[in-house]
């Protein structure tokens, strides 16, 4: 579980970054590393097949938990779903 207090925001947002590339969102995590006024995350994948969509808390499992926590301490709005096209 991360703890955000005490961390600055850089140390948050590279927090953010590191969860958002294990979890295989390479160019979202980029995003959060240079974006100085990134206020909306919106997630996707790469489909094969149909285009889908599902919850982001099922997409990142025991991880959504501090994925939340990290947006929410930096006020990012997170997108409740993950889009695969």
């Amino acid at each position: 579980m991360v703890k955000v207090t005490g961390m600055s925001k850089q140390e948050k947002r590279e927090a953010l970054a590191k969860l958002l590339e294990k979890n295989g969102f390479y160019c979202e995590a980029e995003d959060v590393r240079t974006d100085k006024k990134l206020k909306y995350l919106g997630l996707s994948k790469k489909a094969y097949g149909d285009s889908s969509e599902k919850l982001t808390e099922d997409v990142f499992g025991k991880d959504y938990k501090d994925l939340a926590k990290l947006c929410k301490s930096l006020k990012v709005e997170l997108d409740p779903y993950v889009w695969f096209d």
